[in-house]
């Protein structure tokens, strides 16, 4: 395996970083490597497929949530 070094990366993304790995109990490099593998692996939804998805949803959001108001959500649905 390569190792590479990242310079320049921005405090405020660095700390999101940071903070998913806590949440999900991964080092650091491991946070990173399984975030890109996410992003490089990933197929984009087209248009009609993410139609689809907001059609069949209960609720219309109205802007973007944040990470508590994510968090709320999951767990009212376990209630």
């Amino acid at each position: 395996m390569a190792n590479v070094t990242i310079k320049g990366i921005d405090e405020d993304l660095l700390h999101k970083i940071r903070e998913s790995a806590k949440r999900n109990k991964r080092s650091l490099n491991k946070e990173i490597i399984f975030q890109l593998e996410q992003v490089m692996t990933s197929k984009p939804l087209s248009y009609a497929e993410i139609k689809e998805i907001r059609s069949r949803r209960s609720y219309k959001a109205n802007g973007v949530l944040t990470d508590e108001q994510i968090q709320i959500a999951i767990e009212s649905e376990r209630s």
